[in-house]
């Protein structure tokens, strides 16, 4: 684990955990039930300055990643990982997918640790110690915060719509960026920038900073696909002649 990060990362450890090292820190999720087929946690603790009572002994959790069985149905798996786990046999498929994929369900980071790149080391921890040969993972604001990027991770996104694709290049008419529509009290409100809003938004009627809200949604909030192969790890499936072939490598 890297240790170059800030002062803090001299008390930080990444260990094996538990599900209850995810329920202290659910709560900071934008998601806070709890994930389906989990394999295995990881958690970051604290044991520097600052804790005391039980904390002291076993340390603050600083941050948490879970690891989950994948779901059967990803529409964005298909389109990063084309005929991989589309066989024609759907037993045979699931098997596979539960055989040689693993889905990064959560990582979550306590607010006192933000900033720090903990949430990029817990993902790199997890890759560090892979089981199968590709690690996924689906974010809602992977474009906002793109740490499973910045960990090593391969981004996979669907074409954007055409009404998408022309109010980027509104924004960008205006020399604006969709990350830009996070802050909305900041847009320059111009009648051409007010028009294409209301060209892309459902709400024809809205004001200003309700289409730039509704813009930011479907713009920002979307989905990403990340996912990893495991150098260590390569798959192997059936071929048409039923003998082993190597899957596919990016």
């Amino acid at each position: 684990m890297k240790t170059a990060h800030c002062s803090i990362w001299r008390w930080l450890e990444i260990v094996p955990g538990t599900m209850a090292d995810y329920e202290e820190l659910k709560h900071f999720h934008y998601r806070s039930g709890r994930p389906g087929g989990v394999m295995r946690v990881f958690a970051a603790r604290y044991r520097g300055p600052g804790l005391g009572g039980k904390d002291a002994h076993r340390g603050l959790v600083a941050g948490v990643a879970v690891e989950s069985l994948p779901a059967l149905a990803c529409a964005l798996r298909t389109l990063a990982l084309p005929g991989r786990f589309n066989c024609g046999d759907r037993r045979l498929a699931a098997a596979q997918l539960n055989r040689d994929m693993r889905t990064i369900s959560r990582v979550v980071v306590h607010p006192m640790f933000r900033s720090t790149g903990l949430a990029v080391e817990l993902v790199k921890h997890i890759l560090a110690h892979a089981q199968t040969p590709y690690i996924e993972a689906l974010a809602a604001m992977g474009r906002v915060h793109p740490f499973f990027k910045r960990a090593g991770m391969s981004l996979f996104d669907r074409p954007p719509l055409p009404a998408a694709v022309r109010l980027i290049a509104a924004l960008q008419h205006e020399n604006l960026r969709p990350i830009d529509l996070v802050d909305t009290a900041r847009l320059p409100e111009t009648p051409f920038l007010l028009a294409e809003l209301r060209r892309f938004s459902s709400k024809k009627h809205a004001n200003f900073t309700e289409l730039a809200t509704e813009a930011r949604a479907k713009l920002l909030s979307q989905p990403v696909y990340f996912v990893w192969e495991n150098p260590a790890k390569q798959p192997y499936r059936e071929d048409a002649n039923g003998g082993p072939g190597r899957g596919r490598s990016f």
